[in-house]
């Protein structure tokens, strides 16, 4: 799950590039192609797919109980976001102005910007909420 969410992370940060940004390599005004890492795209989006059919092929097959899906989905969450900072400003967390930021968007219901060190605190507090629930059995 942390494989899959990672590749969707990064997926969605090449696409998502803007001009300035370090991974931006300036041949292109904007998009997938002004990537740095483009040659790598389709094998990302294959692996990606791949692996999220994979973890479900196993949630089918295997057994598996509801904490340890949790868990895997808060880790999965983290490592996207991880991910896509990396494939964006290479760095685990976005910076902007040398600032960490982050957008916390749920389903449109609600959006905050976070900024400074409460980002690293929400990203310690994912991956601990998510091995507390992992092995709270």
């Amino acid at each position: 799950m942390t494989i899959a969410g990672f590749l969707r992370g990064v997926h969605e940060g090449m696409i998502n590039i803007r001009f300035g940004e370090p991974m931006h390599n300036r041949e292109f005004q904007e998009g997938i192609r002004g990537h740095v890492w483009h040659r790598y795209y389709h094998m990302i989006s294959a692996v990606r797919d791949l692996s999220i059919l994979g973890f479900g092929i196993a949630f089918v097959l295997l057994k598996w109980q509801y904490s340890g899906i949790l868990a895997g989905l808060i880790l999965m969450w983290e490592f996207s976001e991880v991910g896509q900072a990396l494939a964006r400003v290479k760095y685990p967390v976005m910076r902007d102005k040398g600032l960490a930021y982050e957008r916390v968007v749920f389903m449109d219901c609600g959006r905050w910007i976070l900024r400074g060190n409460i980002v690293y605190l929400l990203h310690l507090f994912r991956i601990v909420l998510a091995f507390g629930i992992l092995f709270s059995n």
